[in-house]
């Protein structure tokens, strides 16, 4: 280009000189402009003057920043920045910052300002360059908030599944929920989160709360507003949601309002609590340091866990009267035997009916919460990465054609080690796309499991149940702080498509298994030393009429004693508040009254224990 200038000037062509030096500059993809100490423009390239909505260059010498498109704010902070580059002959290199453009579109720029100096050293003006770098903000955007949903995603998952399994291990919702509200709190940022327990009129009080300082307790608070009654039982009773996100602003009833203002409420998020005879309470987030906008995913988790909470109050509720109605029978008299044996044994039956459908809904429930953001994210990474293939090509051709790049740009590309960064970046992308696939294979896994729309028998494949169900149980087969990964064998063997009631022998499955896992981890705390890796084996097996499903361990064993009872309702060899006692007895009953076969232990004391269930491959008609 040197030779070509000089030969321009040997011509004396001064005119087509220039107009080569602007052709030049016109061909650079970055916005160029150049000022004088006074930020009075004299010159730029042609896309600044497209940029800028002037689009012929030569019209913006002797233009300023009043003169242009930008806002005031804009047009303050690049006279801050001239005015620092100018006063200390100093560069501001690769300064980010939103523009709005002649177009009024808001686009994200890179800028780099640097001094011009005359043949004396002295500043005479400076060089500004912008390169835009909108579509890679974008991205950046886009990542993080597809990160930042993977993240919520995964907390939520948690809490839900923490929920759902003291819900099946414990008949104390109470406990439940004192955990559950605090947490919730915690997920949410939430100021203050109570349970709102109704008694007879619609009156009642706070039985739960958890609220962070120096907002006051109302744990224990009786009443609602006057309005309650007349605009909003009939809207809870219909399970619908009521999200405030400024009290001030919003459009309620003033003795609402003026109710939330006792409170110091600024915004609320009220999920009804329901049970099977109606509302039972309400579940509140409160935020009272000001207003919020309640986001769809915090409303969706707040309705989850309400529904969960509701299975636990009917299950507790059915326990405590199981227990009242036991106590009676305890104290009848001996010819009463009959009888109370008949009435624990519908009393488990209830249960069972119970337990099932409410697991059932549980796990439908968690996969269609857990849905909904997965497939969001997945919907969002072929976007993703067809940017990061258009922001890998865009550098493939920035290298091609510009091979030997200024040292500020080599010395930059060192530092952030381009190359890693890339290859990384593609990795990552990676990764969100599997781990995206995974949580989809979970959820039609628990669609598996659950089986809501399979209430009435139906040809399955009994090795689909058994692999769902194990993907459930899988984090409580991963090592533990004092124990190594739980083994798992299946030796499952060619079984034809079998009649049987789905999510019921799913119930079965999960109870043994999870027994199996309960009876391994409790060797361990008991101190018992064995000389093989804890293992749970899963066998199956057909002849012409049955198929056999054998789940044996290598734990401790069951006594003699105790395997005579194994299947009667209430009775457990776990410590106490480790189980309901309800589990082998309603597996029991699965097997034996609704699908015509037998459930049978087979144990050693100190050499494991195997559960065989024995169901035929085709169901009578009742």
């Amino acid at each position: 280009m040197q030779q070509l200038v000089m030969s321009s000037l040997e011509a004396g062509s001064v005119h087509e000189t220039t107009e080569f030096l602007q052709l030049v500059l016109d061909n650079i993809p970055q916005y160029i402009f150049w000022k004088d100490r006074n930020s009075v423009y004299l010159g730029c390239n042609r896309g600044w003057a497209v940029m800028a909505g002037i689009g012929d260059p030569s019209r913006v010498v002797g233009l300023t920043e009043e003169d242009l498109p930008w806002t005031q704010a804009e047009r303050d902070w690049y006279l801050e920045c001239d005015r620092r580059v100018i006063d200390t002959d100093t560069p501001m290199l690769r300064i980010k910052q939103s523009q709005r453009q002649a177009d009024g579109r808001i686009s994200w720029r890179e800028t780099s300002k640097l001094p011009l100096h005359d043949a004396e050293g002295n500043v005479i003006g400076l060089l500004g360059t912008i390169e835009d770098i909108t579509e890679r903000k974008l991205a950046e955007d886009l990542m993080a908030r597809s990160r930042e949903a993977f993240q919520q995603l995964a907390k939520q998952k948690e809490l839900l599944n923490q929920v759902s399994t003291q819900i099946r291990r414990s008949l104390k919702p109470e406990v439940i929920q004192q955990t559950t509200v605090h947490e919730i709190r915690q997920l949410l940022n939430a100021d203050r989160v109570v349970i709102y327990r109704f008694e007879e009129d619609w009156r009642g009080q706070v039985v739960v709360e958890s609220v962070v300082a120096p907002w006051c307790s109302t744990l224990g608070d009786f009443g609602v507003d006057d309005c309650f009654v007349e605009k909003y039982a009939g809207f809870y009773l219909q399970g619908r949601v009521k999200a405030i996100n400024d009290v001030q602003a919003e459009s309620i009833d003033p003795c609402h309002r003026d109710f939330l203002r006792q409170l110091e409420v600024q915004a609320n998020l009220i999920v009804p609590i329901l049970v099977q005879e109606g509302l039972w309470g309400l579940l509140i987030a409160h935020q009272c340091t000001g207003p919020r906008q309640w986001q769809e995913v915090e409303i969706e988790l707040l309705q989850a866990l309400a529904g969960q909470f509701g299975v636990a109050i009917q299950q507790g509720e059915l326990h405590a009267q199981t227990k009242r109605s036991a106590a009676i029978a305890r104290e009848q008299a001996q010819q009463l035997e009959v009888t109370l044996e008949n009435l624990k044994q519908a009393q488990s039956q209830l249960i069972q009916t119970e337990k099932m459908s409410s697991l059932g809904r549980m796990v439908a429930g968690i996969a269609h919460e857990i849905n909904n953001p997965v497939t969001f994210i997945y919907g969002n990474m072929t976007h993703l990465q067809h940017y990061y293939s258009s922001l890998t090509e865009l550098l493939n051709l920035y290298q091609q054609h510009y091979p030997t790049p200024p040292p500020a740009i080599v010395q930059h590309i060192e530092t952030i080690e381009l190359n890693y960064l890339l290859e990384d970046l593609d990795q990552v992308l990676r990764s969100v796309e599997v781990g995206s696939m995974r949580i989809h294979d979970i959820v039609m896994s628990l669609r598996s499991f659950s089986r809501l729309d399979e209430a009435e028998k139906k040809a399955i494949d009994i090795h689909e149940g058994l692999d769902s169900t194990l993907l459930i149980l899988q984090p409580r087969l991963k090592a533990m702080s004092n124990r190594a990964d739980i083994q798992l064998v299946k030796n499952y063997g060619c079984l034809p498509l079998v009649e049987c009631y789905p999510s019921q022998l799913n119930q079965v499955f999960m109870n043994l298994i999870d027994n199996a896992i309960d009876a391994l981890n409790q060797q361990i705390e008991a101190g018992e030393s064995t000389q093989m890796p804890p293992y749970i084996k899963i066998s199956t097996q057909a002849d012409s009429d049955n198929v056999v499903i054998s789940i044996s361990d290598n734990g401790p064993g069951i006594p003699a004693a105790d395997q005579s009872r194994l299947f009667d309702p209430f009775f457990t060899t776990k410590p106490i508040g480790k189980g309901t006692g309800l589990g082998l007895s309603i597996s029991h009953q699965i097997v034996t009254e609704r699908h015509s076969g037998c459930l049978t232990v087979l144990s050693t004391p100190e050499n494991g224990t195997e559960f065989r269930v024995v169901i035929p491959l085709h169901q009578s008609d009742p």
